[in-house]
């Protein structure tokens, strides 16, 4: 128990940087649209934005905790085990080809409590790695 804790309060980073090299080397593959026959200019697919809103998210995750742990502040064991179910959730939702809105809502909630994350272990950061 207690090597989960500091799994989840001390190494977020490289646990969402695992998560995310297994999912896409090794499970999903390439998920990009690809074919001869592929629209352009105004007439895309809306889905062509998942494309860009899930990799900056795991930029934007990735960044959060790079930063909390390079300064040796811990993050918030419960928010963290949150936000690790949500990401493979998000994972297995988006691997199943699963209707856009879901992903987003799923991206977003994910997105919010990685804010909440953040934002209650800076302002107790005076336990610190």
């Amino acid at each position: 128990m207690v090597l989960l804790k500091n799994v989840f309060e001390k190494t977020m980073f490289l646990l969402v940087g695992i998560i995310y090299l297994i999912f896409h080397f090794f499970i999903a593959g390439v998920r990009f649209p690809t074919g001869i026959n592929q629209t352009g200019g105004w007439g895309s697919n809306i889905m062509n934005l998942f494309y860009f809103f899930e990799p900056s998210l795991w930029l934007f995750f990735l960044v959060g905790y790079g930063i909390l742990q390079l300064i040796r502040i811990k993050t918030r064991e419960v928010l963290s085990i949150i936000h690790v179910g949500l990401i493979v959730l998000s994972l297995i939702i988006s691997s199943k080809n699963i209707q856009f809105e879901i992903i987003l809502v799923v991206g977003l909630i994910s997105l919010i409590i990685f804010i909440a994350n953040v934002v209650l272990s800076i302002r107790n950061r005076n336990s610190k790695l």
